[in-house]
């Protein structure tokens, strides 16, 4: 049959068909150089992505560990009467770790809501070159729970030195500033 069309599932399957055809010696036409242009740039935009996402997460650790150690420099005073009306060691290191993973969460969300709206906007603008139903910009529902995962992963590692170094505070200090 000269001239028939045959569509593949997904653009990942045109290669293969076009190979398998070329076997049986039928020549067949495809768009295949502009599939692997499109499927080139998804890679680098996928790892310009990943980049960024993983500076974020570098950066955002840094930045709550530095502000949970400053935390405890300033709540010191407190910290060491805790101690003293006889608090233990890992109550007292569970304050910056609730911080961290309450500023994680809410920052998740925050994160999560403008995701959202910004993904409406963009799909909005988009709706007119694309079928009914498609989306340009959609996560799945696995991937709001491995950003959760990474977010509080990374608030409980930050507050590790936070809290390692409110467990250093002695009963003592407290008494020296009454």
């Amino acid at each position: 049959y000269p001239g028939f069309r045959l569509y593949a599932r997904s653009i990942h399957d045109v290669a293969a068909l076009r190979d398998a055809f070329a076997d049986i010696g039928v020549d067949v036409h495809t768009q295949a150089a502009d599939i692997e242009l499109v499927m080139r740039m998804d890679r680098n935009l996928s790892a310009i992505y990943w980049a960024i996402a993983i500076i974020g997460l570098i950066g955002f650790s840094l930045s709550l560990g530095a502000n949970l150690w400053a935390n405890v420099d300033r709540k010191r005073k407190e910290l060491s009467v805790l101690r003293l009306v006889g608090f233990r060691t890992a109550d007292i290191v569970w304050f910056p770790m609730v911080q961290a993973l309450f500023t994680a969460a809410l920052g998740w969300a925050l994160a999560v809501a403008i995701y959202l709206a910004t993904a409406w906007v963009i799909n909005d603008m988009m709706a007119t070159q694309l079928e009914t139903g498609q989306q340009v910009c959609r996560l799945l529902p696995w991937h709001y729970a491995i950003a959760l995962g990474l977010t509080c992963g990374a608030a409980v590692l930050a507050a590790g030195l936070a809290g390692l170094r409110s467990a250093r505070v002695e009963p003592s200090e407290g008494m020296r500033d009454l």
